[in-house]
Parts: C-alpha cells; sequence; structure tokens
C-alpha cells in the first residue's frame, strides 16, 4: 500500500528548491530519470533482479529523511498505549521477516483516509482510517506483513535505482546538503504506487509473514474484503488504496488460493477481542460539531448571488465576488465540504473561509479551475499569504467537484483536496472563528455536505 495522501504529500517544491540554480538541478535529475528510465530499468530490474546497489545504510538514510518529514506534514497519533501495541504486532511480525537485520519503525497517523504505507528502510506508518475500519489483530498483522514486505522486497530502493544511474545519486548524496533534498524530492515523486506485481507479491508475503507469527492468515483477506464494501459506500475514503493497488478481487482471490496450500490453520489465531479493546477509545465517535447537507434553507444568507437549489447552496460571485458564512463558532476543529464548480473563469478562485470573525479578519483557503490552490489570511483589511497558488495535480480541473477539507489545531492549519493533504502552515492570528465561503466575480459554484468535527 502506498500514501499518495502522505508520502506523495511529504515535499514541497517550493521549501526544497528556493534557488534559481536547485531549481535548475532538479529539473536536470527530473529529465535524466526519464532518459534512464528505460535503459537502467532494464539493466537492474530485468537482467539483475536482485542486485541493489544502494547499500542498506542509505537506504535507512533516506527512509528516515522521508518519514521525519511525513511527521512533519501529518499529526502523529499522540497514544503511547496504542502505539506500543501497534508496535508489538509489527515487530511480531518483523521478527519472521526476511530482512531481520532492519530496525523496523511502526507509528500512526491521526489521519481518516484508510491507508498504510511503508519507508525505506523500517519505518512504516497506518493511519487511524484504516485502524477504525479493522476488527482484529489479524487484520492488523496481515497489513503490517504487506508494508513490511514492501521493505523486505526492497520496492522503494529498486524503483529509485531504476530511475537513477547510482553514480549520479552517489554524487548528489555525498557532494551537497542540498542535493539530498532533491533526492528526497524525486524519491517522493517515484513513491506514489507500486506496479501490480510488487502489490500481488507482498500480499503474498504479508500473508506468510502473518501466518509465521501464528496469526490466521486471512487477516489481509478479510481487510481487503471490507475495502472491497467501502469501494462503493466511501470511495473518497480509500480512493489512494484503490487506484494504486490491483482489482481488490483479484487481490482476494490470490490470497484464498495461497491459504488454500497451507491449509493448517491450527493455532492461528485472529485475535480480535485484543485488538477491540486495544482501539477502544479510538474507535469511539468523534463529536459532531456541525453539519449541513443544504436540503433544508435557513443556516444560509439568500440573495441574487446566494441560493439553495437541488440541495446545494449555489454562490454566483457577480461583479464584485460574493461572501457567504454561518454564525457557529470554531476553535480546533476538521471542516469538510464537497464544491462542485459549475462556470467562470479557470483563474478565479473559490474559496472555503475559517476562523473567520469578519471579512477583515479571517483565513481563506481557495482553489481555482486551473488546478492551483493557495491560503490566505486577511488581517486589519491586509491579506498575507500562508501559501501562495500552488499547483496540484490531485486538484480535479475547470467545472468539476472537488472535497476540500481543513484541520485547525491549535497555530497548525493543514488543507486537503480530495483526501491529499496539500500543504501545512503554522499561523497564531486567530484561534477561533466561523466557517463561510466566498466566489470570485464571474465565478459560480456549488456548495454541498459540510461538516465540522472535533
Amino acid at each position: 500500500m502506498n500514501l499518495k495522501n502522505g508520502c506523495s504529500t511529504v515535499f514541497s517544491f517550493s521549501s526544497f528548491c528556493g534557488g534559481e540554480k536547485m531549481k535548475k538541478v532538479l529539473l536536470l535529475t527530473l529529465t535524466l530519470n526519464f532518459v534512464l528510465f528505460a535503459g537502467l530499468t532494464a539493466a537492474v530490474s530485468k537482467k539483475s533482479k536482485d542486485i541493489i546497489l544502494i547499500p542498506k545504510e542509505l537506504e535507512v538514510s533516506i527512509g528516515r529523511g522521508v518519514a521525519r518529514e511525513v511527521e512533519t506534514k501529518f499529526k502523529v497519533l499522540n497514544d503511547p498505549e496504542l502505539t506500543a501495541y501497534i508496535d508489538k504486532v509489527g515487530q511480531r511480525i518483523a521478527r519472521v521477516c526476511d530482512r531481520q537485520n532492519l530496525e523496523y519503525h511502526f507509528k500512526i497517523l491521526d489521519d481518516p483516509m484508510v491507508n498504510a504505507f511503508a519507508c525505506p528502510g523500517g519505518f512504516i506508518y497506518v493511519t487511524t482510517g484504516i485502524l477504525k475500519t479493522i476488527e482484529s489483530e489479524a487484520e492488523l498483522a496481515g497489513i503490517l506483513g504487506h508494508e513490511i514486505g514492501h521493505v523486505t522486497a526492497r520496492h522503494a530502493v529498486k524503483k529509485i535505482q531504476g530511475m537513477l544511474a547510482y553514480t549520479i545519486l552517489a554524487s548528489l548524496l555525498l557532494k551537497d546538503e542540498d542535493a539530498r533534498q532533491i533526492i528526497d524530492v524525486v524519491f517522493n515523486l517515484i513513491l506514489l504506487g507500486y506496479s501490480r506485481e510488487d502489490e500481488f507479491q507482498v500480499d503474498r508475503l504479508g500473508t506468510r509473514y502473518a501466518y509465521e507469527a501464528d496469526y490466521d492468515p486471512r487477516g489481509l483477506r478479510d481487510f481487503l474484503a471490507k475495502l472491497k464494501k467501502l469501494e462503493k459506500r466511501e470511495p473518497l475514503a480509500i480512493e489512494t488504496l484503490i487506484s494504486s493497488h490491483p482489482p481488490t478481487l483479484q487481490r482476494i482471490k490470490k490470497i484464498d488460493h495461497q491459504v488454500q496450500e497451507s491449509s493448517n490453520l491450527s493455532g492461528k489465531n485472529r485475535y480480535r477481542t485484543e485488538f477491540l479493546e486495544a482501539t477502544r477509545r479510538l474507535r469511539s465517535a468523534t463529536p459532531l460539531l456541525f453539519q449541513d447537507d443544504f436540503s433544508q434553507k435557513g443556516n444560509w444568507a439568500e440573495s441574487e448571488y446566494a441560493y439553495y437549489e437541488n440541495s446545494e447552496y449555489h454562490i454566483s460571485g457577480g461583479n464584485e465576488g460574493y461572501l457567504s458564512w454561518h454564525g457557529k463558532i470554531f476553535s480546533d476543529f476538521t471542516c469538510k465540504v464537497k464544491v462542485r464548480k459549475i462556470g467562470g473563469s479557470n483563474d478565479g478562485g473559490y474559496y472555503l473561509m475559517f476562523r473567520f470573525l469578519d471579512s477583515e479578519n479571517t483565513y481563506f483557503f481557495g482553489l481555482r479551475g486551473d488546478g492551483h490552490y493557495s491560503i490566505w489570511k486577511v488581517a486589519g483589511g491586509d491579506t498575507f499569504p500562508l501559501q501562495e497558488w500552488t499547483g496540484s495535480s490531485y486538484l480535479n480541473q475547470e467545472n468539476t467537484v472537488n472535497h476540500l477539507q481543513i484541520r485547525c489545531e491549535g497555530s497548525k492549519i493543514s488543507v486537503y483536496v480530495n483526501n491529499y493533504c496539500l500543504a501545512s502552515v503554522n499561523d497564531n492570528t486567530f484561534r477561533q472563528g466561523k466557517i463561510g465561503f466566498f466566489v470570485s466575480p464571474g465565478v459560480h459554484v456549488a456548495y454541498d455536505d459540510v461538516v465540522v468535527h472535533e
């Protein structure tokens, strides 16, 4: 499994490549990737598939750097007891895996998306979303075994080797501290997904590791069966899993066949009670603070430029832009809303306002139809960029739907689109306020399904 909402969101080109020189080096490096990809992949992956040129020490160093950036981008769950439990299960799997000479690290990301992922060198993460989805320790063992499988099979390392000649990799890493950052960025780009063959391989490895650790080997299969049901019921929650992996039904069938071949399940346990007790606090419902599906009028202003239609709240920016807000005040919270762009220029913005005090004191999270996003602060009537307009392939462009989310925790503000964390910033100016919408002149959008929870 991989984390489009994790490793792929970890790095920002602007933060790593501030100077023109660094940008040119990055462009050259990326160009070399494409030039080298065909030939070097064939040489390393096909002719000498098991030859690993990158030493373990360098693999661990890269993985540690990626893990460090993950933890600046996403909140690590502050629950020592639950983290220790996850680590205990992970270490049990690690003791039977094919690379026992590594030190494995297991942490939980406080994120609702159903996901898990592994960084090179044994740094492994699961989300609170995936822990709330599964129901047994055997399922957890299968998931962690799958991720450990990516490490033992060195999939990320092979991908780095396949895209950069080792001589280039070594020279960049050894000559300049800034070049290390470039390699982190390049590595981040190639961590977006693995091949179908790789995923089938780690399904086999994860199932075997769980079996050898005396877990019921059907744990991963049980999780995939839940995933199959979620594909229709909550597709956004698992979008990165189903988009970066083989069809779920194929994976289930292959695991069923594997388990049938090793049919001795005597002494293999699911440990359902132990898992449910360990995750009891986590699984308790998150308090809902506010919800509106716009099926009933009354919560939002109506005018020539703002109106209810087909259980959506439409705003047309007119000639000067249009602002609308709800009266309830929130401090630390998560807000989600679905936004459908209907018309207008693609360089005109539409926004989710938060910690809104008035039109001269607020935060804005904005999107444009050309695939750009930004974060702004208006204080005393003056506007300050917290994140300049930045392009992202995770935004749906032109007249289409995007799912926006903001998380405010103290001074930390994180923004998401389509379950992908675009950026996190820190600002202390406003600690509470209302939520609202703003649409630029000439743009027409419809807001729907706004939810605010702790």
